[in-house]
């Protein structure tokens, strides 16, 4: 998986997430709810951008490296992002294959980037990784 992008857009999909995200799951949620995490994701960007992976290695290195727990396919380029990947979701979906979908940026909804099994992510499902997240954010150097 690549975090890094020279574009303000990317599009990732995510295959056969073991334990991951899941839509529907009656786990307690604690924390921030959507809409203060949303503004809180978006509040960040008052610290300015900071070139590099270290800052991103480091954060999934406090949530245990999720990223190494899943197949994944990156695209990246100029145009038809979106549909290229939406194409390729659809196709290992069709294929028995469980797979997560984010794209950048949304039309309408923040959380209709994010994707499930083609199903947008629910409220206490991004609650609940939008918060581990968090944590691990605030808990760094």
């Amino acid at each position: 998986m690549r975090f890094g992008h020279k574009g303000g857009f990317y599009n990732q999909i995510a295959v056969d997430t073991p334990g991951a995200l899941r839509n529907n799951d009656a786990r307690e949620v604690r924390g921030m709810r959507s809409s203060e995490l949303i503004d809180w994701i978006h509040s960040a960007r008052r610290f300015g951008e900071k070139k590099g992976l270290a800052n991103m290695e480091t954060l999934l290195g406090a949530l245990g490296n999720p990223e190494r727990a899943f197949r994944s396919v990156h695209v990246a380029g100029t145009n038809a992002k979106g549909s290229v990947c939406a194409l390729i979701e659809s196709a290992l979906r069709a294929s028995g294959y469980r797979t997560g979908l984010y794209t950048s940026p949304y039309l309408v909804d923040y959380l209709e980037r994010i994707r499930l099994d083609g199903a947008p992510v629910d409220d206490a499902a991004f609650e609940r990784a939008g918060n581990r997240v968090r944590e691990a954010a605030l808990s760094m150097p």
